[in-house]
């Protein structure tokens, strides 16, 4: 399975390290993967990932002031290349998000069946 994928972040929690003399240090995001396939449908995944405020590096910090959303997703998605299985992990919730919108289960009715022969029906969707 191949995507193409767009980013989100949806929350970002923040605190001070006095130890290192750094305020607004990002620790945890919150975030949403959009995956579109070659088809043209499109998934999500969404997860948090949490940052150690021991193990920053003060000589390449960047204060919250001057964080952008591409280095917020940089980290992110380096950290999702470190660990072994969670790409794997996000395009398989992607599949299965894009598999439950192509595979919609449809419950019919006793007055539905098709032969029964009314004017009036009630169908309800339910996702897989």
């Amino acid at each position: 399975m191949s995507f193409t994928y767009d980013w989100s972040l949806t929350s970002l929690r923040k605190q001070n390290n006095l130890d290192l003399g750094l305020e607004n240090v990002v620790i945890h995001t919150l975030w949403t993967v959009y995956g579109t396939d070659d088809n043209g449908n499109t998934g999500t995944c969404s997860a948090a990932t949490a940052f150690d405020p021991l193990t920053i590096n003060t000589s390449t910090f960047i204060s919250y002031e001057d964080l952008t959303q591409d280095t917020v997703i940089g980290w992110i998605q380096n950290y999702i290349s470190s660990c072994t299985g969670y790409q794997s992990f996000i395009d398989n919730e992607i599949q299965k998000n894009i598999n439950n919108q192509l595979n919609v289960v449809t419950e019919a009715y006793s007055n539905n069946f098709p032969w029964i022969t009314t004017s009036s029906s009630t169908v309800t969707n339910y996702p897989v």
